[in-house]
């Protein structure tokens, strides 16, 4: 209201002054103290709005983006994390969670902040003139109307833009990926993939040019409608018998209400944007997280169970498993073993209840998991998958992430280490456990700053193993290529300690290296989605079939003279 405050004061000074000496003095003085208050009061008012706008976006924020991510925590399995649709919708979300909270806040604020000026502005016009007040009416509705055809079109080009950012993040990451950066360089791939982000980047241009052409568009309509009206609104106070200070109120007016709504029109093409974003948001936190909520009855005792199991990741895709039937003993080691894209991962994903099966049931004794909770279900489970992570985190918290239930427990996190043979290893680190296993972050805490150091593969597959065996009360612990990065002599030795420190539980063990499940109680081969074969080595290899083969057609590269001599 201080706008419409200011220039009535300064109406009044104006008037005042219009009657030369024959004005009162004081009140000269008052008008004249009045105006000039009321425009430091206005500056006052906005750096107080900027304060308080700054706390509620900061609260507002933390709110949006942790209502988000925790959504994200809670989502049951992985099929959403595996749909590339979700990721797009996804990004939608996480640029709403970033900007929607803090420019739907600015809305509102602006949209009161022009409500007032424009309603008083108006007032103090239409106690001059209807007519005059009529007109800045018209020239603000003219604005409105015109910012929501754009903020339209700008929406549909927006979510254009989404995939092709997508893209565009994917070559930038690729190109600045340290894992990445010597094949980039021997394959002299560097080019190609700068010229893809250079047409990503080119695209995202050109939609951003079309938007900015559109609002100049807008913009200079506006503007132009402004001027028009403005100069009408000249010819009818050149026509009418107003004073001066009338005159001064107008033009006054004209220049409020503009700069108002070139705010408002502003905050809106930006607001309509964010608020329409949000459906994504909100689409996410209205996900289901329906999960069932029985428990386990307790320890696994005799044997986990595969019955007619059948699944496929998508409704018209193929079967990936097509009537699995397989027993798992407590207690015993079972070697999964088959070509690549028989389905050994996708039954373990099966067994952890990231996905459940489309037919048939997968029995913990006698309980079926999908009436388990899943987090009943994953306290009971350890695993080392294939695509194991690598934390950018301490080396400590690398393993002590497997079990937090006893915080980071040094003690417990080296005795995990020494059975992978990995705690000399670690403890020679510049900064022994605490040393981060990373060289793009430095260490956070006050004083910090010392680089990290990066691990061999090797090492990595053996800090993963341990954090898997950290877990003490799992009852089945999966190994998906436990080996794949380790020497010879590395290997050996890691299945040596899982015999000795694993025997009492339930172990399943995925390899392509079959010289490794040698010692499996069974060995299961998945063939076109079915359990082919399942016995001891021995038995198939006697069998003769694909076992068999594929065991012969490993052991062929190791027959030699010089290893029989010896």
């Amino acid at each position: 209201m201080v706008p419409a405050l200011a220039a009535w004061l300064l109406r009044g000074l104006i008037s005042n002054l219009e009657l030369g000496a024959a004005g009162e003095g004081t009140a000269r003085v008052l008008w004249a103290l009045g105006a000039a208050l009321s425009a430091g009061g206005f500056g006052l008012m906005l750096e107080l709005t900027h304060y308080l706008d700054t706390i509620l976006k900061q609260r507002v924020s933390l709110a949006v983006t942790q209502a988000l991510f925790g959504k994200m925590n809670r989502l049951p399995g992985l099929a959403h994390f595996e749909d590339p649709q979700f990721h797009t919708q996804l990004v939608l979300a996480e640029t709403a969670a970033a900007e929607a909270p803090q420019l739907i806040t600015q809305l509102v604020m602006t949209l009161l902040r022009v409500v007032s000026t424009v309603a008083t502005l108006l007032g103090v016009v239409f106690v001059v003139s209807s007519v005059l007040g009529g007109l800045l009416l018209v020239c603000g509705l003219l604005g409105v109307l015109a910012q929501w055809v754009r903020s339209r079109a700008d929406l549909k080009m927006f979510e254009v833009m989404t995939e092709v950012e997508r893209w565009r993040q994917f070559y930038r990451s690729l190109l600045l990926d340290a894992r990445a950066a010597k094949e980039i360089r021997l394959l002299n791939i560097g080019g190609l993939l700068l010229g893809r982000l250079h047409r990503a980047l080119s695209e995202r241009g050109r939609t951003e040019r079309a938007i900015q052409r559109r609002t100049l568009a807008v913009q200079a309509v506006l503007a132009i409608t402004a001027m028009l009206l403005a100069a009408l609104g000249a010819v009818v106070i050149s026509r009418g018998r107003f004073a001066l200070g009338d005159v001064t109120l107008f033009f006054a007016a004209v220049v409020g209400i503009q700069e108002a709504f070139i705010g408002a029109l502003s905050m809106l093409a930006l607001s309509g944007r964010a608020l329409s974003l949000f459906n994504s948001y909100r689409q996410i936190l209205a996900l289901p997280e329906r999960d069932a909520t029985g428990a386990l009855p307790g320890p696994l005792r005799r044997e986990i169970r595969f019955e007619d199991v059948w699944f496929r990741y998508h409704p018209d895709g193929p079967w990936v498993l097509a009537g699995v039937n397989l027993v798992i003993p407590a207690g015993s080691c079972v070697g999964l073993v088959g070509v690549n894209g028989a389905g050994k991962t996708t039954l373990v994903k099966l067994l952890c209840r990231f996905y459940d099966p489309d037919r048939g049931r997968i029995l913990w004794d006698d309980v079926d998991l999908k009436t388990v909770a899943r987090h009943e279900l994953y306290a009971r489970l350890g695993a080392t998958f294939q695509d194991f992570m690598e934390y950018e985190l301490s080396a400590a918290e690398n393993i002590g992430l497997g079990d937090t239930s006893h915080g980071f427990d040094l003690q417990r996190i080296r005795a995990a280490a020494r059975r992978v043979d990995l705690d000399h290893v670690l403890a020679a680190l510049p900064n022994g456990y605490a040393t981060l296993l990373t060289k793009r972050l430095s260490d956070p805490e006050p004083g910090g700053g010392s680089r990290g150091v990066v691990l061999s593969g090797g090492e990595w597959q053996r800090v993963a193993v341990a954090r898997c065996l950290l877990r003490d009360d799992a009852d089945v612990v999966i190994l998906d290529e436990p080996s794949s990065g380790l020497d010879a002599e590395a290997e050996h030795r890691l299945h040596q300690t899982l015999q000795h420190h694993a025997r009492d539980k339930t172990r399943l063990l995925i390899s392509h290296r079959l010289s490794s499940l040698r010692g499996a109680h069974s060995i299961v081969v998945l063939a076109n989605g079915v359990v082919a074969e399942c016995r001891s080595h021995d038995m198939l290899m006697a069998a003769g079939r694909e076992y068999a083969r594929l065991f012969s057609l490993q052991a062929t590269g190791y027959q030699d003279p010089w290893v029989a001599a010896r």
